[in-house]
């Protein structure tokens, strides 16, 4: 059988672009999304104890789908799903009352006496009315190891807002609302104990804690990519990017016998299979937070004069 096999792009420039489902069932260890109970719907049994929080209406209007905190707090025992050592993804839909006070949205606890106190926590960062943002802390295995990243602005005080936490293994990183609002370098295994999850608290009972409603709380045992994130903020479950690059060189496909052909530019050098769909295992990425190195696959969608376009279908960072 005789298939057309592309050597290298075209010299106008390729543009890669298009949808691609964004797989937010993928790695999710822990969901709660508080539709008239506490119970955990990832089907992992990550099951709660609710003590003194009672449900509430979500952002959406809908009785009796979040929970209201104050001095309360959700616990739910430790296990190894919620305890991923190489990358994390924690996610909460929250509605603080007010800024005065210090905002533990989710915490996997490792030290009730002695630091580090967490082993992941989204919080917020002060009990400073003028200066209290959210942030995202991670510890490792050892005293004083913890890092945080915080947001450049205040919180929003009775509105809804989506915060979440990623750990790559090499940063972490703070969205609010599915944009990222900052990173911090950081790297190595993520340090666990015996303690157990806390919604709305930090400790068993006493000290400071969430004032006001959360909701749609979800853990993830992966690093959700900047994409994810924006789609599970929006809530439409796909991913869309558009990477444009400029090849050195320019080859018209030719008729030959199926194989696998490297295509190499300035920029990219990867793969294209026999459907001419292209595996790019680096790449870097300029998106509207930075340069990112990511992995890509595309998909052939034609050839129009002499631009040949491929639509972008799955993609993360390295």
């Amino acid at each position: 059988m005789k298939i057309h096999s592309l050597l290298i792009i075209t010299a106008v420039g390729l543009v890669l672009s298009g949808n691609a489902l964004a797989d937010l069932q993928s790695g999710l260890v822990a969901y709660y999304p508080f539709n008239g109970n506490a119970n955990d719907e990832s089907g992992n049994a990550n099951n709660p104890t609710v003590n003194n929080s009672v449900l509430t209406t979500d952002r959406l209007e809908n009785a009796e789908s979040a929970y209201q905190f104050e001095n309360s707090v959700i616990s739910t025992p430790t296990s190894n799903s919620i305890s991923p050592t190489s990358s994390v993804s924690i996610s909460a839909w929250v509605y603080p009352d007010h800024k005065a006070e210090w905002h533990p949205i989710m915490t996997k606890r490792f030290s009730e006496s002695e630091s580090p106190f967490n082993s992941y926590i989204l919080d917020s960062s002060s009990s400073n009315s003028s200066n209290n943002k959210w942030r995202f802390c991670l510890s490792n295995n050892s005293r004083n190891s913890q890092a945080c990243t915080a947001d450049n602005e205040d919180l929003k005080t009775n509105s809804w807002t989506q915060v979440t936490g990623v750990y790559t293994g090499s940063y972490i990183k703070l969205y609010v609302n599915g944009l990222l609002k900052s990173s911090l370098s950081k790297t190595g295994a993520i340090g666990y104990t015996s303690l157990p999850l806390r919604i709305g608290q930090t400790e068993a009972s006493g000290g400071q804690g969430f004032n006001g409603k959360i909701d749609e709380v979800k853990i993830y045992n992966r690093a959700l990519s900047d994409c994810e994130v924006k789609a599970l903020y929006d809530g439409t479950g796909t991913c869309q990017d558009v990477v444009t690059t400029t090849p050195s060189t320019t080859q018209e496909p030719t008729t030959c016998e199926p194989q696998v052909t490297t295509v190499v530019d300035k920029s990219l050098q990867g793969t294209v299979s026999t459907s001419l769909d292209i595996h790019v295992p680096s790449m870097n990425y300029q998106s509207p937070n930075g340069v990112l190195n990511i992995w890509a696959d595309f998909t052939f969608q034609g050839k129009n004069n002499n631009d040949f376009t491929w639509k972008l279908k799955d993609f993360g960072e390295n």
